[in-house]
């Protein structure tokens, strides 16, 4: 009930702040009695007196370096940069595409391109080679101590400056600090969106990579406890999900190869019995490891003058300590690079309670990464057309891209045909996907196929897929079918071709140091390449990463209804 007559009581000559107002609302009845609309009004006049201006603790700088500790830090190391000389295999190329390689005297590698289809924004990615490769190598990190470490320094403050501080300053400004790990390398990200003119965004975000890089291992042991919070949280929630719970567990089972041995826990989620464990100490061991300058690869996109980056590029990554990477030889790579995948076929049937009876499906198998390797060889590609000598020539001609387009348009032809056959013609299934996730670094990658059948005809699903495959790699494709592929991935390519994000893909792994094969030569006319893709050699390399695939083959079956449990179970 309101007290005063309005539907605001307001006091603004006994205020200090005219804009004050207030509302009034309570009990009636005994409660209240004695008690007027003078005397509340008297109270509050006085209190309206006491108030004062609100006043924000958290001070939100223009810039985030001092600019006399930066000039004293740049006298003392005299940092440059090294212009990286043009690919011979193709000469002329960087310049035409307007990218631009150097590195810094302390190791830093650098792939930039200024762009002017997104004006006025700008993308900075720093990609870091290891993620949770290393918790099996060089005595080896804790479970999850990258993973969980990254998200930390995120959310741990920059320099002298809170986290708090931060999120006020990218709101101001305009930007965005993110980041992610993986099994095999980390990544950072700062964004500069619309409104950033002139050189001063490039140059916050310059100094918002320096101080999250100098100062790899400020971590906050608040932060650690709010991670550990939402990460339990996070696993409640998808144990009671029946695509996570299947999901989770298929993961476990192709990194496990064979029933008898452990899974490979760098390709599972962290648990939160794992984060419990894990301590301050341990993820700023991880940070500082991989956070060494000669492991960072900096790619830059955007609206930027090539001028200005080169000179921030100096002064704020130029600048960082000079550490070599935690490995030193080939071997060493390979150890830690390595992805043991099943090789013995399994299959699992997981259960959950819930009143409605549903199925999901997720058959995986470990197959080739990126460049056609599968376990450090080749060897799944001894009936390719021409032999190796031709495979040998084709990975050259694409920059040692041509297996992953191959299997790019094999990806989409046989996502049309489980469609078409599974959930059209036979109506075993709800939706059906086939997804291959191949690795960059490690020796290995994998295939998926995801499903929602129709219950009663789960097995009858299974069997299917593997009839859809077996056709495919035996009797091949038509004309029609590659053709049908190809055309929206060249229209697609196209119009990537002016987006920020779609470059940034494509800088990445030139920079490699030898990690990679990637080459310049990967980013010469896309679309030709991808016209150039003859039948028999897209043909030849789905047969190569389907080869014998049944006989390391998961195939994890989710079933809930009212009256199960929750229960994982090898059959």
């Amino acid at each position: 009930q309101h007290l005063a007559p309005s539907a605001g009581l307001h006091a603004p000559d006994a205020s200090p702040h005219p804009s004050t107002a207030i509302f009034v609302c309570g009990p009636t009845g005994e409660e209240m009695a004695g008690v007027s609309d003078a005397r509340i009004r008297e109270l509050l006049q006085q209190g309206a007196q006491l108030a004062q201006p609100f006043k924000d603790e958290v001070e939100v700088p223009e810039f985030l370096c001092d600019p006399d500790e930066m000039d004293a830090l740049q006298a003392e190391l005299k940092p440059t940069l090294e212009r990286v000389p043009a690919d011979p295999a193709v000469p002329g190329l960087a310049e035409e595409l307007g990218i631009e390689l150097g590195v810094l005297s302390n190791g830093v590698r650098l792939a930039y391109k200024q762009t002017d289809f997104e004006k006025n924004e700008i993308a900075i990615q720093v990609h870091v080679l290891g993620g949770r490769a290393t918790e099996t190598a060089l005595g080896g990190d804790k479970k999850g101590a990258m993973m969980l470490g990254v998200p930390a320094r995120l959310e741990s403050g920059l320099g002298k400056h809170s986290a708090e501080a931060i999120q006020k300053f990218c709101s101001l400004y305009e930007l965005d600090l993110d980041g992610g790990c993986s099994s095999e390398k980390a990544l950072f990200e700062v964004t500069c969106e619309g409104g950033v003119r002139g050189s001063a965004g490039l140059e916050r975000a310059m100094q918002m990579l320096h101080l999250m890089l100098r100062n790899a291992d400020q971590l906050d042991a608040v932060t650690l406890q709010r991670i550990r919070r939402q990460l339990a949280i996070n696993w409640d929630s998808n144990t009671k999900d029946l695509e996570a719970f299947t999901g989770r567990h298929t993961m476990s089972l192709i990194s496990q190869p064979t029933t008898h041995k452990a899974p490979d826990h760098r390709f599972c989620p962290v648990t939160p019995d794992d984060a419990e464990v894990l301590e301050l100490e341990d993820m700023k061991r991880a940070l500082r490891q991989q956070l060494a300058s000669s492991n960072l690869e900096i790619c830059a996109v955007g609206d930027f003058d090539k001028k200005d980056f080169e000179k921030f590029a100096v002064r704020y990554l130029g600048t960082l300590p000079e550490r070599k990477r935690f490995w030193d030889d080939d071997e060493v790579f390979a150890e830690i690079f390595h992805a043991p995948m099943r090789n013995r076929a399994v299959t699992a049937q997981v259960t959950m309670p819930d009143d409605v009876e549903r199925s999901y499906v997720c058959m995986a198998f470990g197959s080739l990464n990126r460049w056609g390797v599968f376990h450090y060889e080749r060897n799944l590609f001894s009936d390719f057309p021409g032999g190796e000598r031709r495979l040998d020539q084709l990975m050259k001609q694409h920059g040692d891209m041509f297996i992953s387009r191959c299997l790019t348009l094999i990806q989409d032809m046989l996502n049309s045909r489980l469609f078409k056959s599974i959930r059209e013609q036979k109506g075993f299934v709800y939706s059906v996907a086939l997804e291959w996730d191949p690795f960059h670094f490690m020796d290995a990658g994998y295939f998926t196929v995801t499903m929602m059948p129709v219950p009663s005809r789960t097995q009858e699903a299974v069997d299917s897929v593997k009839l859809v495959i077996e056709d495919f790699v035996t009797n091949g494709f038509t004309d029609e079918e590659l053709e049908d592929s190809r055309e929206p991935t060249l229209v697609e390519i196209e119009e990537n071709m002016r987006n920020n994000d779609y470059w940034l893909s494509l800088l990445q792994g030139i920079q490699s140091d030898g990690t990679l094969p990637k080459s310049m030569a990967s980013i010469k006319d896309i679309g030709g390449m991808y016209q150039s893709l003859e039948k028999a050699d897209v043909l030849g390399v789905a047969r190569a990463a389907f080869r014998d695939y049944q006989e390391r083959l998961v195939v994890c079956k989710g079933v809930t209804g009212a009256e199960l449990k929750q229960d994982v179970k090898i059959e």
